[in-house]
């Protein structure tokens, strides 16, 4: 075995642990999925994240969903932009480089189970 072929084998070794461990989960047969489940409390809720149907109430709050769908969208964008965020910091400080980073987002999917709160009636405090 000559010295490139060493040092290939070294690297793609090296690669396939690191990028096991920056994304903490073992290296998976194709289509196996990797579940993580978050529960977050005690926040408050951004208006983005609550909904009204009501339109004289939609019109008092600016930025409040219209809709459950609106709600959820929002949820869902934040999330998959934040998760992208910290894979892709992650694979940077790994020193991965950009074409198998972008491979590997572009292999994730996310499933965000979220319920919105629908707001029945807004009281506003003003200061």
């Amino acid at each position: 075995m000559n010295m490139a072929s060493q040092l290939s084998e070294f690297f793609m070794i090296f690669l396939l642990y690191t990028i096991s461990t920056v994304f903490g989960c073992g290296v998976m047969p194709a289509g196996q999925a990797s579940t993580r489940t978050f529960t977050v409390s005690g926040f408050s809720l951004p208006v983005a994240m609550i909904y009204v149907e009501n339109a004289a109430e939609f019109a008092r709050v600016p930025g409040i969903a219209a809709n459950r769908g609106g709600a959820q969208t929002f949820v869902h964008r934040l999330v998959m932009q934040t998760v992208f965020d910290v894979l892709e910091s992650q694979a940077r400080a790994a020193f991965l480089p950009d074409p198998v980073i972008s491979t590997i987002l572009n292999q994730l999917t996310v499933n965000i189970t979220y319920e919105p709160l629908k707001c029945q009636a807004v009281a506003l405090k003003l200061d």
